[in-house]
C-alpha cells in the first residue's frame, strides 16, 4: 500500500504497530476505510498477473516429513494471513494407493505458520483434522480428499469445506495389504464443513446438505468463496463421470444447488478460486484432467457470483509442468501476490512465487496519491536475494533520510541522512552487508523522509 503522511505523523511507530499483529491496520482506499484482511474496495478491478514471467521463484516452502503422518504427498488446502500470521493449510497421508498404515494416517489436514510468509514452521498440534472427525473410524479410506479454508472477516472464524471419503461399497482390498494398488475400494464421498475460531482447534459442523451429497456418489468441496452473507461453493462430483457443481447459501451445512459449471467437467483436478476486491468477480486457478487434455495446461478463468456456473475469459498460463493444488493470497500490507502451489504426487514440496500487487507497495512506478508527487519511491527487486535498488524522487529540495528497519522498529541501517535537491536518487541496500549484521531472511521496512512527506515499503530478504 502507498501511504504518505505529514512529517509530525509517527511511521517508525506504525511499524511497531504492524509488527505486533493482533493490532488491525486501517487501509484508506478513496473515502472508504476498511481493516486489512477484508476485501470490499473501490476502484479499479485488481488483476492477477497472468505472466509467469512477472513473478518471481521463491522456492520450497514446506517438505514431507519422513517417519511422520505427512510423509505423503502434501496438497495445499487453503492460505490466510491474520493478525501478521500466515496459516498454510495442507492435506498429506496418502500417495495414490491403499497401505497399512495406521487410520490417522488417511489424509489428514496438517497447519505449518510463518510470520514472513516464507518460513514455514509445522504446527506440533497437526493433523488439525483428520477423516474419523468426520466419519467412522474404517480400515480402508483416503480420507480428507480435497479441502478448502478460509478465514471469514464477517464472522470472525476460519470455514472449512472438505471432501470425505467413506468406503460404502465391495471391499475387495485386505488391511495391512502391501501391495494397495492392486486391488479396489469402493466408496462413497461427501462434502463435510467445519470452522475454528483459532484456526487450530476445529468443530466439525456436519454434511453439507445438498443433491451432490447422495450415496454412491463422491463429492468433493473444492473450493468456496463466502460474500454479503452467502456462502458459494464449487463443488467436484464424480458419478459416472466427472463434473463441476455450483451451490449457494447462508448456512455453511445447508447450500442450494445452482447447477453444473461445463467448463470445469474435467477430471481429476482441484480448484482454486479469489475473490476480487468488487466482492463479485471471481478468479478460478484449474488444470484440466482427462484424456483430451494434456494434463499440464494451467488454466485461469473467470466467474462472477451473480452466474457462478458461466466462466469466462479462459486463458492458458502454462502448458509446461502444471501444477495442480494452488491457494492464492493478496498481502497487500507487503504489496505482494503470493502464490503457493504444489503438484501433489509423493516427494514433491510446496512452493511459493510472488509477484508486486498493480499499484501496492512493491509496485515500481507508483506515485503516493496523498504526497500529490512531492515524493515518489520504488523498490525493485522485491523480494531479493542480497540486495535491492531503492528509487526516489523530490519535487522540491528537502533534507532526505532513507531507514531500513526491522519489523520490531529496530533500525538495520540508514542508507541517506543529507540535503537533496529537486531530482530522482537511488541507493542500493545490501542486506548480507547490513552494518556488519548477519540479518535473517524475511521482512523489512524501508522508511524514506523528505522534508514534511514520508513513504515507506515492506521488503521481503530471503537468503
Amino acid at each position: 500500500m502507498l501511504v504518505s503522511l505529514p512529517r509530525n505523523a509517527s511511521v517508525r511507530s506504525r511499524c511497531l504497530v504492524r509488527a505486533l499483529g493482533p493490532v488491525r491496520t486501517l487501509v484508506f482506499v478513496g473515502l472508504l476505510a476498511t481493516t486489512a484482511g477484508t476485501a470490499a474496495k473501490v476502484g479499479a478491478l485488481d488483476v492477477i498477473p497472468d505472466d509467469l514471467a512477472e513473478w518471481t521463484e521463491v522456492g520450497e516452502i514446506i517438505t514431507e516429513t519422513p517417519g511422520a503422518w505427512d510423509e505423503k504427498s502434501l496438497q495445499i488446502f487453503g492460505i490466510v494471513k491474520l493478525s501478521g500470521t500466515y496459516y498454510l493449510y495442507y492435506g498429506s497421508g496418502f500417495d495414490g494407493c491403499w497401505d497399512q498404515h495406521a487410520d490417522v494416517a488417511h489424509k489428514s489436514v496438517g497447519l505449518a505458520t510463518s510470520s514472513d510468509g516464507i518460513n514455514f514452521t509445522k504446527h506440533p498440534a497437526s493433523p488439525v483434522l483428520i477423516p474419523h472427525d468426520f466419519v467412522p473410524v474404517s480400515a480402508h479410506e483416503e480420507g480428507i480428499r480435497l479441502a478448502r479454508i478460509r478465514w471469514i472477516e464477517d464472522l470472525g472464524k476460519f470455514v472449512g469445506f472438505f471432501g470425505v471419503e467413506d468406503p460404502g461399497g465391495p471391499d475387495t482390498c485386505p488391511y495391512g495389504a502391501t501391495s494397495g494398488c492392486d486391488c479396489n475400494i469402493s466408496v462413497d464421498a461427501f462434502v463435510y464443513t467445519a470452522s475454528s475460531v483459532d484456526g487450530i482447534n476445529w468443530t466439525p459442523e456436519g454434511e453439507v446438505s445438498g443433491a451432490y451429497n447422495q450415496d454412491g456418489n463422491e463429492s468433493y468441496g473444492s473450493a468456496f468463496e463466502y460474500a454479503s452473507g452467502n456462502y458459494y461453493l464449487w463443488s467436484h462430483y464424480a458419478s459416472g463421470g466427472h463434473t463441476f457443481h455450483a451451490s449457494k447459501g447462508t448456512d455453511n451445512t445447508s447450500l442450494t444447488e445452482l447447477g453444473v459449471v461445463p467448463e470445469l467437467n474435467f477430471g481429476w483436478s482441484p480448484l482454486e478460486t479469489f475473490l476480487h476486491d468488487d466482492n463479485n468477480t471471481v478468479t478460478f486457478i484449474y488444470v484440466p484432467n482427462g484424456p483430451e487434455y494434456e494434463g499440464d495446461e494451467l488454466r485461469f478463468g473467470t466467474c462472477t457470483l451473480d452466474e457462478p456456473t458461466v466462466v469466462t475469459d479462459v486463458r492458458l498460463i502454462t502448458d509446461q509442468g502444471a501444477h495442480r493444488f494452488s491457494a492464492m493470497l493478496k498481502d497487500e500490507e507487503a504489496g505482494l501476490w503470493r502464490w503457493y502451489y504444489g503438484f501433489g504426487a509423493a516427494g514433491d514440496p510446496v512452493l511459493l512465487r510472488t509477484a508486486p500487487i498493480e499499484g501496492g507497495s512493491s509496485d515500481v512506478d507508483s506515485p503516493s496519491e496523498s504526497s500529490a508527487g512531492a515524493l515518489r519511491l520504488s523498490v525493485s527487486p522485491n523480494p531479493f536475494r542480497e540486495s535491492t535498488r531503492i528509487e526516489y524522487a523530490l519535487a522540491t529540495s528537502e533534507h532526505v533520510t532513507v531507514t531500513v528497519f526491522d519489523m520490531s522498529g529496530r533500525r538495520v541501517s540508514q542508507l541517506v541522512d543529507s540535503p537533496r535537491s529537486a531530482g530522482s536518487y537511488t541507493v542500493d541496500w545490501d542486506a548480507g552487508q547490513a552494518s556488519g549484521l548477519r540479518l535473517a531472511s524475511g521482512a523489512y521496512m524501508i522508511l524514506v523522509e523528505a522534508g514534511p512527506w514520508k513513504e515507506q515499503r515492506q521488503l521481503v530478504f530471503q537468503r
